[in-house]
């Protein structure tokens, strides 16, 4: 079906210009990515170690708190993602890590399962509108013909926050709210970036 549906479509026309090396690109959408990495700090700390956190407090369905962030986050992205046009990038950036670094300390200070799943969606709220808003910033600091690489660059960055939590020193302190903890200070770093 989706092969039919492209078919049809005429094709894109190459834009005629001078491309910037990588290492200009690079430069010019590093300090946006790198608010991505650090933004994207929460949704890597709650995926790999929420199931460790529900196990230290002795509560059932760690699942579902990843469900209320999922849920969220997809809910979010469907009601709000023409906000980013309308208002602007850093801005809505600006909101949604605020609202993602709220759902991380509300999960810190859980205790109870329902308000870590409360604190989760909050999360997932917040972190669906952060790769986009700060994304149209990035893009928007090249020309045309160098958008596509500036693209491949800052979604690269969406895997930093991966490394960053796998290579934390707090794994080992994974049943503890420390990771969940340092994930707000990340939205915090995060905040300071995109503005």
């Amino acid at each position: 079906m989706s092969l039919v549906l492209a078919w049809r479509k005429e094709p894109v026309p190459v834009m005629a210009g001078e491309h910037l090396p990588f290492a200009h690109v690079m430069g010019r959408v590093a300090p946006h990515g790198m608010a991505l990495a650090l933004g994207g700090v929460c949704y890597s700390v709650l995926a790999t170690f929420i199931t460790l956190f529900y196990a230290c407090q002795h509560w059932n369905g760690a699942a579902l708190c990843l469900t209320a962030f999922g849920v969220a986050f997809i809910i979010a992205r469907l009601l709000f993602i023409q906000t980013i046009g309308r208002f602007g990038g850093f801005p809505m950036a600006i909101v949604c890590l605020s609202v993602e670094s709220f759902g991380m300390l509300l999960l810190w200070q859980a205790h109870s399962p329902w308000m870590a799943m409360a604190g989760a969606a909050f999360g997932g709220f917040g972190f669906s509108l952060v790769f986009p808003s700060i994304g149209v910033e990035a893009v928007e600091r090249v020309s045309e013909q160098n958008r596509g690489t500036a693209l491949g660059v800052y979604t690269a960055f969406s895997d930093v926050s991966f490394f960053m939590v796998a290579r934390s020193p707090e794994p080992s302190l994974a049943g503890s709210a420390t990771p969940v903890c340092s994930c707000s200070r990340s939205s915090a770093c995060s905040l300071r970036w995109a503005s």
